[in-house]
């Protein structure tokens, strides 16, 4: 007989459950004591509740997670656009920027065009000037030349019968102090000079004193005159110093002749130096020391003023393979913006010694320095501080090109007391 109290139902023995639906049951009822439906139901209603109470939450969770998203995309939105809107100003400022840029590339172009035709305008003034000036000393030179040669000739032998023995000693002698005075183009020494051959002249009787002291200036000082004119008669020491100065203007002119074409050569060469680069021509291995010493000879009586000490520091048995005449060019130009920076009067300190890895040539005055503002453009071409005629503006740049197509470097230090120029080579003895 079948009865409708759930009490009736009998308890299912726990042995015979399986252990996966004892898992489940575990898990969900956490019965432990029986599957009575009975005991079964108020657990699995308590249950149903928590998991009604989870599910609310989830939904509640998805909820949140939906409006955070949505709020997330707005956000993507707000900053695209905002992002968008940068984009459009940044590509309207680049092309702004570019629009000034080319107008500026075409103001450039238009004044690097005015530059280099005021440059070029300027460079013409300079060559003009530094070759004009050798020249036309070359041209006064040839014309005396040309009216005093044939002169000279014409009357030299005669001249020569009519001295005695020692008249033609004196000649011979003054011709030779004034010719050593002549190759050197030094300068008369100054009235002080003439005034002391005037009352040399006086003293001894001569006649044209003063005339004649004039010229005898261009041969030598009263002192070494007046020993080689001291056995002549005063009578015959006009005719002797008048034919002896004669001669010595030959040479001096002569001497002229050469030394304004050397000049105007060396500024042909300075302006080749900016035409494409050739081999520097290595030649021969040649002695610093005889470079610096050749070229102080070359300054002549420039160097020799009171004010202006020179001190030589040169070891002999340093050499490098290069060109002589072109290492000459560099030490002239370095020595001649050395004595020009100490208005000649100064202290010139040349030292030519080994350093680690080569050879060193210092060439430092004790000037005011160079000036701050000028120190980046030592090197630029064209650019000087000089008055016009006082130089170009190439010496310094040519210099540096040509210790560069040495192997070498050139370099300055400057300040208050002075400035050195330093050019160092590779180099080493002298075979």
């Amino acid at each position: 007989m079948r009865s409708d109290s759930l009490s009736e139902i009998p308890p299912v023995p726990r042995e015979g459950i399986p252990e996966e639906d004892e898992a489940l049951r575990e898990r969900f009822l956490g019965i432990e004591e029986s599957y009575s439906v009975k005991s079964y139901y108020p657990q699995l209603k308590a249950r149903l509740s928590e998991l009604e109470e989870e599910r609310a939450r989830a939904l509640a969770g998805e909820a949140r997670l939906a409006e955070l998203n949505a709020q997330l995309e707005r956000l993507v939105d707000e900053r695209t656009a905002a992002l968008k809107a940068s984009v459009a100003k940044l590509e309207a400022s680049n092309a702004a920027l570019e629009s000034t840029l080319a107008a500026l590339k075409a103001t450039q172009a238009e004044l690097l065009a005015t530059e280099k035709t005021a440059a070029l305008g300027r460079l013409a003034a300079m060559i003009a000037h530094e070759v004009n000036s050798p020249l036309a000393a070359l041209l006064s030179a040839a014309e005396g030349l040309g009216q005093q040669v044939p002169d000279h000739v014409a009357g030299f032998a005669a001249l020569v019968r009519g001295f005695s023995p020692e008249e033609l000693a004196a000649y011979t002698e003054l011709v030779r102090l004034g010719n050593k005075r002549a190759e050197s183009l030094a300068l008369p020494e100054g009235y002080t000079a003439q005034q002391e051959l005037e009352v040399l002249f006086e003293t001894a009787g001569v006649a044209g004193a003063e005339e004649l002291a004039e010229q005898a200036a261009e041969i030598g000082s009263a002192k070494e005159i007046g020993a080689i004119l001291a056995a002549l008669s005063p009578g015959r020491v006009r005719l002797v110093v008048s034919a002896a100065s004669e001669a010595v203007a030959l040479t001096r002119n002569a001497r002229v002749v050469g030394e304004a074409a050397r000049r105007a050569g060396l500024v042909i060469a300075s302006l080749k130096r900016y035409l494409p680069k050739e081999e520097a021509r290595l030649a021969r291995r040649i002695s610093l020391a005889e470079s610096l010493r050749d070229t102080l000879e070359r300054f002549g009586p420039r160097l020799k003023r009171e004010g202006l000490e020179i001190f030589l520091e040169l070891d002999e048995s340093l050499s490098i393979l290069g060109d002589h005449e072109l290492l000459c060019q560099v030490w002239e130009c370095l020595i001649s913006n050395a004595v020009q920076a100490m208005a000649y009067r100064g202290r010139l300190r040349i030292v030519c010694a080994s350093q680690s890895g080569g050879l060193r040539v210092d060439v430092e005055d004790s000037g005011p320095g160079i000036a701050a503002e000028h120190q980046k453009r030592v090197f630029e071409p064209f650019f000087t501080t000089k008055t016009m005629g006082e130089g170009a503006g190439l010496g310094l740049s040519q210099a540096k090109a040509i210790v560069e197509s040495h192997g070498g470097t050139l370099e300055f230090h400057t300040g208050s007391r002075g400035t050195v120029f330093s050019a160092t080579f590779p180099g080493g003895l002298l075979p």
